[in-house]
């Protein structure tokens, strides 16, 4: 769409620099014309008008020597010698005229195109000053009149299509008047006047195209516009080529006997295409657009048609340039009073007073000679007698008054529309707009008082929307409306134009869309207006009256735009007054709504409100606060506060009087009360400051959070979970309580480090004590075993009699597993050696720990009732059976255990060892001591 209308404003600036340069050529070329005919005319007159070949000019002139012979020399005659001297131009017939004066006489040799040679004498003579104003002054002036009309139209309407085809037009055309004596003397304007016939055709046919409409065809396909001025092109090309080739001297004639027939075909195709939307016109305005026009052209150039048809079809035609001349301005003045009449305002009330004037001065002219005949007659008074004089002034002014408001009665009656009565409508629309306050009866008679005075095809308003924030437009009255939505952004080009201007837009149809506004011509198109009455309220732009053009086709006046205006003014503030009052009955209707609904969703939470006021009063209490602290609501409404929140403790008195005065909430506040309805609650407070549309504190809002089941349940969670994690590895714990989903049977295979812990010699000890002696002795180491295992990260399997078997590197992943069990190890070693050097010799029990690295199904084995978590694999095995080798307080690790840490531990190798199931003895190392480093945290 902005593509389109950009080609369209460069379409028509180029338009609009063509036209420039063609009144710039026209202008230039009335001077060169004015000069050349007053120096023709001050020399010796042949007797005789020469065309550019020297064929003898058809007009001829009272007294002219190339009448005086029988026959008459004339058309199509052609000169070709003069005192026998032979002339092929123009300049030929200067120089030898320039060697006579007036009254000499000379002979002159013409000859017909049938090749017969006739020799007459011709006395010089004076050009004839009446010939001169016939032939020259009368169309040069009437061709001034088309060139100031075509300037007056491009200076007004030079930005419209129609505007400029009417200048180019008008151009033409003077060109053709102000040449025509030219064509016929000096020639040196004969090749602009060939090309301005052609084009004053091709205009006349463009200008039927795009005024007063475009027909369908044209919109479709608007190269059809310029096609008139192919067959102009080529008509300007043959005649500018012959018209000064003497060597076919009569050559030219038919090429400007075609150019008559294209400008007839012209004026026909303007005149019928006029005549057609005059009898089926697509709107009453292009109804009377057409007729004004039609009207014009019908006076300007039927006078022509003597001339022109005999002319086309070959015969000499005198041409009287008096009578065909002056109707032409006619032609021009209809274009410009059609196209002007619907774009400036006061055209008709111009027309009108200057009517009314005309016919005032017509009847005071009619009425002195009356008044003075009648008075000289009856007492033989002289006409210039003073006293007679005065008493006509003295009657003309005492009358002058009345009698002129007749005469523009009488012409507004007969040419014009009789004008509404603007003031009464307007004082009636006031008084019925203090007795309303519904928005829709408003329009509704703003919609009546402007059908009954302007009669438009269309009504709309535009309002503005504060919910969806675009101005949207509804019809007013019946029959009419849009396919779609009519919606105007806040900040789009017409509302930014109605915002910013003081006045009513006024677009006519013919004038087309200003640039400025193109960006929404789809909606403007959909309103079909030409008129925008801005309503303005406070500066604020409330929306806008959009009305059609009139039923009548007549345009819109001044005095109507000062009457919507008023209008407007009036019905801003009504049609404001009344939304405001339909937004406050919306309002109250939601507030009224907005309760019913707060109060259930109060009633409905799970949480209590308690609101207060500025004087600590309760204003609010829902069901969950009375379920909360066992008080009824209509207990304490109404009442101050400190009743519900004495039994909470003192500090939450002092934390509402704290947000009140600072304004600051106060969140997540836990105290843990005894209820006299309930016992012991924990409650979670949140304390905000209640504020109003002014931000002023008007109370504090209090929400309680019953959180007593919640922590009876964490410390009960808590308490299993303290109890689980005695049995199963804090990891698995974890993992269990995270995704339950993962307690299920089954495993995933992958690599591990197995660490395996025995105690030696704990067969002997059992032996030798009491069962109870030996569960705390090995719980004691036991315990010792646990806590390094546990420290780096591993996961404790089980506890098998005096064994105990973890895992690294699974639940959780783990990149050091196998240095995690090895500092593991080392790191029990070292605590049962501290604690054996505070207790007796016979509480000494050492442990032989095993640590091997590979693949082992991870996950939980059992049954669907009791679940294990721990891992089956041969390292698993292998750790096993190099805990069962290790001797008390040795640690044993296998060939890939040594591998990954032999970079952080002091080892040596020990040998090999052949484990059940493997086929080649495994190689074996023992740990000794940590390199200068200290084991992970």
């Amino acid at each position: 769409m902005r593509a389109t209308q950009e080609h369209t404003d460069l379409a028509t600036r180029l338009g609009r620099v063509i036209i420039f340069c063609v009144l710039v050529v026209v202008a230039a070329a009335f001077l060169v014309a004015h000069v050349l005919a007053w120096r023709w005319a001050s020399e010796p007159f042949l007797g005789m008008l020469l065309e550019p070949t020297l064929v003898l000019s058809s007009p001829g002139g009272r007294g002219w020597a190339q009448l005086q012979f029988d026959p008459p020399l004339g058309y199509p005659d052609r000169l070709i010698a003069i005192d026998a001297q032979p002339v092929e131009r123009y300049a030929d017939v200067v120089a030898i005229l320039s060697e006579h004066t007036v009254g000499d006489t000379v002979w002159v040799l013409v000859e017909h195109p049938d090749g017969e040679l006739r020799e007459e004498q011709i006395t010089l003579a004076p050009f004839p000053l009446r010939d001169l104003f016939l032939l020259f002054i009368v169309p040069y002036l009437v061709g001034l009149t088309y060139l100031g009309i075509g300037v007056w139209v491009y200076w007004v309407q030079g930005w419209g299509r129609a505007g400029l085809v009417c200048t180019g037009l008008c151009a033409a055309v003077a060109l053709i008047l102000g040449g025509i004596f030219d064509i016929s003397t000096t020639h040196r304007l004969a090749i602009l006047w060939s090309a301005a016939v052609p084009f004053a055709a091709a205009a006349a046919i463009h200008l039927a195209l795009v005024f007063p409409q475009e027909p369908r065809f044209v919109r479709r396909v608007p190269l059809l516009r310029l096609l008139p001025y192919l067959p102009a092109i080529f008509l300007t090309l043959r005649s500018a080529l012959s018209v000064y080739d003497v060597s076919q001297p009569w050559g030219y004639i038919n090429h400007w006997r075609n150019s008559y027939l294209f400008i007839g075909v012209g004026i026909f195709f303007l005149l019928g295409l006029l005549l057609y939307r005059l009898v089926r016109p697509p709107s009453p305005l292009v109804r009377q657009q057409s007729r004004i026009i039609l009207l014009g052209a019908a006076l300007a150039f039927l006078p022509l048609l003597p001339w022109l048809v005999p002319s086309i079809l070959g015969h000499a035609v005198p041409f009287f340039t008096s009578l065909y001349v002056p109707p032409f301005v006619l032609f021009p003045l209809s274009i410009a009073y059609a196209i002007l009449r619907y774009r400036l305002l006061d055209v008709d009330r111009l027309l009108s007073r200057g009517l009314a004037y005309g016919a005032l001065t017509f009847l005071i002219v009619v009425a002195y000679f009356a008044f003075i005949n009648g008075l000289g007659h009856l007492f033989a008074v002289k006409a210039d007698d003073p006293v007679l004089l005065s008493l006509f002034v003295l009657t003309l002014i005492l009358l002058f008054n009345p009698l002129r408001d007749w005469a523009q009665r009488l012409v507004d009656r007969v040419f014009f529309r009789e004008p509404a009565d603007y003031r009464a409508t307007l004082q009636d629309f006031s008084r019925e707009l203090t007795q309303m306050l519904d928005l829709d009866a408003v329009l509704a008679e703003v919609g009546r008082r402007v059908e009954g005075a302007l009669h438009p095809a269309r009504q709309w308003v535009c309002l503005y929307d504060e919910d969806l924030a675009c101005y949207i437009g509804q019809p007013l009255g019946r029959g009419q409306g849009a396919t779609f939505p009519v919606t105007f952004a806040p900040d789009g080009a017409l509302t930014r134009w109605l915002r910013d201007h003081q006045e009513c837009l006024y677009l006519p149809a013919e004038r087309g869309l200003p640039a400025e506004l193109a960006d929404e011509w789809v909606q403007m198109g959909a309103l079909g207006a030409v008129v925008y009455v801005p309503l303005r309220t406070r500066e604020r732009l409330s929306g806008w009256l959009a009305l059609g053009p009139k039923r009548s086709g007549q345009p819109y006046r001044s005095d109507d735009l000062a009457f919507l205006s008023a209008l407007a003014d009036q019905s801003a503030l009504a049609v404001e007054n009344a939304r405001l009052f339909a937004s406050v009955r919306r309002n109250l209707a939601a507030i009224t709504e907005m309760k019913n609904l707060m109060d259930d969703v109060f009633s409905s939470i799970a949480s209590g409100v308690i609101t207060t006021d500025i004087r600590d009063k309760v204003t609010l209490f829902n069901r969950a606060a009375e379920s909360i602290l066992g008080i009824r609501a209509d207990e304490i409404i109404g009442r101050p506060c400190q009743q519900i929140l004495h039994p909470l403790g003192d500090d939450l008195q002092h934390l509402v009087s704290q947000v009140k005065r600072s304004a600051t909430p106060v969140m997540a506040y836990e105290i843990q009360p005894e209820l006299p309805t309930r016992g012991p609650v924990w409650l979670r407070m949140n304390l905000s400051p209640l504020k109003d549309s002014r931000d002023v504190i008007t109370g504090v809002t209090i929400v309680v959070d019953d959180l007593t089941e919640q922590r009876r349940l964490e410390a009960r969670v808590r308490r299993i979970r303290e109890t689980f994690e005695r049995y199963v590895a804090s990891a698995v714990v974890e993992r269990l309580l995270s995704n339950p989903e993962s307690v299920r049977l089954g495993g995933v295979r992958q690599e591990i480090t197995s660490f395996y812990a025995d105690i030696r010699g704990f067969t002997a000890f059992s032996e030798k004590t009491e069962p109870e002696f030996q569960i705390e002795v090995l719980n004691r180491h036991l315990t010792l075993a646990a806590g390094a295992i546990l420290a780096q990260e591993g996961t404790l399997d089980k506890f098998v009699g005096d064994s105990a078997m973890a895992i690294f590197n699974a639940p959780e992943p783990q990149e050091d597993h196998a240095l995690r069990a090895v500092w593991a190890a080392l790191a029990m070693q070292e605590a049962i050696r501290e604690h054996h050097a505070q207790v007796d010799e016979r509480e000494r029990l050492h442990f032989g720990i095993g640590i091997a690295v590979g693949d082992a199904v991870v996950g939980n084995i059992g049954s669907a009732v009791v679940q294990n978590f721990t891992a089956i694999g041969d390292c698993v095995n292998l750790s096993c059976r190099l805990s069962d080798l290790a001797e008390p307080g040795q640690i044993l690790v296998s060939a890939e255990v040594y591998e990954r840490v032999k970079d952080h531990v002091e080892a040596k190798f020990i040998g090999h060892v052949q484990v059940k199931g493997h086929s080649q003895p495994d190689p074996v190392y023992e740990v000794v001591r940590l390199k200068d480093e200290s084991p992970s945290d």
